[in-house]
């Protein structure tokens, strides 16, 4: 794959610089704990929500959140929306500041997470001639020293824009990889980052500085527009804490936590430790019923995350 041409233009160091001033904002806003929870669980909700809307399917987040919780999915879109956020759990955990180099093998992960084991677009992707196109991407960008934000929107813009890929649920692969690498240098923006919705918000926009781009072989000003959605979203998130800072408009009892779901988390302090809702039931002596409304409020907030199906389900905090 020959990346495509593009420059550091004087406008688009100028917006890094503008992104880098607002991140650094944001860094050290101010704000109270169970607030920042919330956001964080409302967004990784959001992401999911928007995430289908790409692929064409809707649904509420009540439902969204009931899913994730479930121990029977069942329909296509119901494993869509676990496979959606067992991906952004693998770039939250396995990548947030990580030294580790992205391959070809993450692109095939989070393909697997979104489509399953499906072989039509596993066989694609597998072909040698796009194994060796993108191992070419992700060398050029391991070894380069471009912005983390540059990198991101090269490899957004080359997974759309290769042609002869064939692959479902294609932008949702490409808007994750970008996530990958974001992350991977620490702009998570405090996991408050929700790209998904620019898409959603500027379709028109998006494909046209998408398709432009491609005609003329230089991706100068996607980089621009990518840079810019950064840009909107940080702002956003600053506006939305300043808004609020004095006004909550949120409930506080879904993040206020018993006694009992407090010492379920310090239980877990231990990466390697699990536990099952067997186990809640003999160390509270607690129904069935009981343990599994404390394991799932833990999981929805994003503090527990499930692993399994059916009885064979077991919770760790990674």
């Amino acid at each position: 794959m020959s990346i495509i041409a593009y420059s550091l233009s004087d406008n688009l160091n100028h917006k890094l610089e503008k992104l880098e001033e607002l991140r650094k904002e944001l860094h050290v806003a101010p704000i109270d704990r169970k607030r920042l929870l919330y956001y964080q669980w409302s967004i990784r909700t959001m992401r999911i929500k928007d995430a289908l809307f790409q692929d064409e399917l809707t649904t509420s987040l009540s439902e969204i959140n009931k899913i994730i919780i479930s121990s029977k999915v069942q329909s296509a879109k119901e494993k869509k929306i676990i496979g959606i956020k067992k991906a952004f759990d693998f770039i939250r955990y396995e990548w947030y500041v990580s030294s580790e180099k992205v391959t070809f093998e993450v692109l095939l992960k989070l393909n697997t997470y979104i489509n399953g084991v499906n072989r039509n677009t596993s066989s694609n992707l597998m072909k040698r001639q796009f194994k060796d196109q993108f191992n070419q991407l992700f060398d050029y960008l391991n070894i380069g020293n471009e912005h983390p934000v540059i990198q991101a929107g090269i490899c957004y813009s080359q997974i759309l824009m290769n042609k002869d890929l064939e692959l479902e649920s294609k932008k949702i692969i490409a808007t994750l990889h970008a996530y990958v690498f974001l992350y991977k240098y620490g702009y998570d923006f405090r996991e408050l980052l929700n790209i998904e919705a620019e898409w959603i918000k500027n379709t028109d926009e998006h494909d046209y500085v998408l398709k432009t781009a491609q005609e003329y072989n230089n991706i100068t000003t996607w980089l621009e527009y990518f840079t810019d959605v950064l840009i909107s979203q940080t702002s956003q998130i600053l506006q939305k804490m300043n808004d609020s800072s004095n006004n909550p408009i949120f409930s506080t009892r879904l993040l206020s936590l018993n006694s009992r779901q407090r010492e379920i988390i310090q239980m877990l302090e231990d990466p390697k430790s699990r536990i099952t809702n067997k186990q809640v039931q003999k160390k509270f002596s607690v129904s069935q019923i009981t343990a599994s409304r404390d394991l799932a409020k833990l999981t929805i907030v994003g503090v527990l995350f499930s692993h399994g199906k059916g009885r064979s389900t077991w919770y760790s905090k990674t």
